[in-house]
């Protein structure tokens, strides 16, 4: 009887100590406890594939500007070549194991609107791009691969989107020159930035070339373009462009 009176008495006495233990111990264990700054990682989302890549307006304005097409270097295992025909023509397009030749397995746009040619002399597909003004691009999109349908029955070996910019923050005037009496010219201005956003441009450009024979490569191009946006979902634009070459061809046929 005496046993079980001790175990009675026992018994709760170590229920309470237990609880009184960890209750204590709780409380110790909170008064440590740091509460970390809240931290958010915010990443972009990739594009599609790696396989596709866009050229922002940033990398574009790092680059010596002489041929439009050869912003297209920015994209890895896209090599664009100046012809043996001279400057004014036409660069050469490689890309993935293709010799697109001017175009013919590369589809070229601007702003959507498909550059190369149905027919011509150097076969389908022709595209000169030395209309455009580089520091007009706002960014380029390349697309690698026979994938995407959007871009027409050019794009064999790939596709390249030139999108325009609707205006710059700033008039810009700015002249450079170069070896073999290398010189360029620019001019930008727009006018109007809110509702009706404008971009005029102008360029000229000329090289004698590193070549026996003087190219003399000139080239004139200019741009105008007006966007309107309507209503809060919808916009209007238009784009006048104006390009004059001329050059002396270097020649394919040698002296005998």
């Amino acid at each position: 009887m005496r046993l079980l009176h001790t175990l009675a008495v026992f018994f709760p006495a170590s229920v309470l100590f237990s609880l009184l233990w960890a209750d204590s111990a709780s409380g110790h264990d909170q008064e440590e406890v740091t509460v970390l700054e809240e931290v958010q990682v915010v990443g972009e989302r990739p594009i599609a594939a790696s396989s596709n890549r866009i050229i922002p307006n940033k990398d574009i304005l790092l680059q010596p500007q002489g041929r439009p097409a050869d912003l297209l270097r920015l994209a890895p295992g896209l090599i664009t070549l100046e012809h043996s025909g001279g400057a004014g023509k036409a660069d050469q397009f490689l890309l993935r194991g293709f010799d697109a030749d001017h175009g013919t397995d590369l589809a070229l746009h601007v702003d959507g609107m498909p550059i190369n040619m149905r027919s011509h002399a150097h076969g389908q597909g022709y595209g000169d791009i030395n209309f455009i003004i580089p520091e007009t691009i706002e960014e380029i999109t390349v697309k690698k691969g026979p994938y995407h349908v959007e871009y027409g029955d050019f794009a064999t070996a790939g596709a390249a989107n030139y999108v325009t910019r609707e205006s710059v923050p700033d008039t810009v005037l700015q002249a450079s020159g170069g070896s073999f009496n290398t010189q360029r010219y620019l001019f930008m201005t727009s006018p109007t930035h809110d509702r009706f956003r404008t971009l005029f441009a102008g360029e000229f450009y000329y090289t004698d070339g590193p070549y026996n024979f003087v190219n003399r490569n000139t080239r004139y191009n200019g741009l105008a373009k007006l966007t309107f946006d309507p209503s809060a979902t919808s916009q209007l634009s238009v784009t006048f462009t104006q390009y004059y070459g001329r050059w002396n061809g270097s020649g394919q046929i040698p002296l005998r």
